[in-house]
Parts: C-alpha cells; structure tokens; sequence
C-alpha cells in the first residue's frame, strides 16, 4: 500500500516503462499515468471533505486532456452514474473509461467504501450486455 502519494511518483518511470509494454500511444499512457495519480490521491486521502475535481486535477497538471476531462466530469455530478457514464462512452477507451471512474468517485457517497465505488464503475449497476466490452 502507498504511504503517501509521492511514493507513486517517485515510482512513475517504472510505471511508464511497464506501460509501454502493452502501448506506445501517448494518449493511452498519459491517461494511465493520471489514473495512477489520481487512484494514489483517493487512497491515500486524509482531508476532511471529500475529495473534489480540483483536487484531482492539481494531481495531473502536465496532462490537459486529463484535466479537460475531469472538467466534464465536474459539469456531470449531479447527473446519475449511469447516465453520466453513458455521456463518457462505457466502453474501454480514453477518456470514458476514466471520466466514468472519476463521476463514480466525485459523484458517489463520500461515506462509500472504495470497494462500493469500484463495484460502482465496474459495472454492477447496469445489465450483464452493458459490461461488454465491443472495443476491448
């Protein structure tokens, strides 16, 4: 587990290298990275409100396409899961996939375990077809 969210950076080189094992597009590494930034931020936040959009943007402040979508995501949060996820694109790839995650975290019960929210974004709350992936 992370100690803090520094540790993730310190490590981002070797994450980045991993990474480009499986792509060399940038557009998937960036939003790769971010996720890394942004999931190391939710575990290992301290604060006493919950976490907002800004919060998570200052995490990625060398990725603007990430920061534009978590600017989409901040306009959807009163939206419900479902249909805000449907706005992004359920499927796969960049930047539905996080903008979806981030909704289910910025727009989920602050009181919610981190597994409630993953269940959240993996898909429990929609039919069996809507997990599919057609991209993948």
């Amino acid at each position: 587990m992370l100690e803090h969210a520094d540790d993730l950076k310190r490590a981002e080189g070797r994450i980045r290298e991993r990474l480009q094992v499986l792509t060399t597009n940038e557009a998937a590494l960036a939003y790769s990275l971010a996720a890394c930034r942004i999931t190391a931020k939710y575990l290992t936040w301290e604060g006493d409100s919950p976490l907002t959009a800004s919060d998570l943007a200052a995490e990625v402040p060398d990725f603007p396409e990430v920061k534009a979508s978590l600017e989409e995501v901040e306009k959807k949060l009163d939206v419900d899961h479902a249909g805000a996820v449907g706005s992004f694109g359920r499927a796969c790839p960049f930047p539905g996939v996080l903008q979806g995650a981030l909704h289910a975290m910025l727009a989920g019960d602050p009181g919610s375990s981190y597994q409630d929210l993953v269940r959240k974004v993996s898909g429990d709350d929609y039919g069996e077809d809507d997990r599919q992936c057609s991209e993948c």
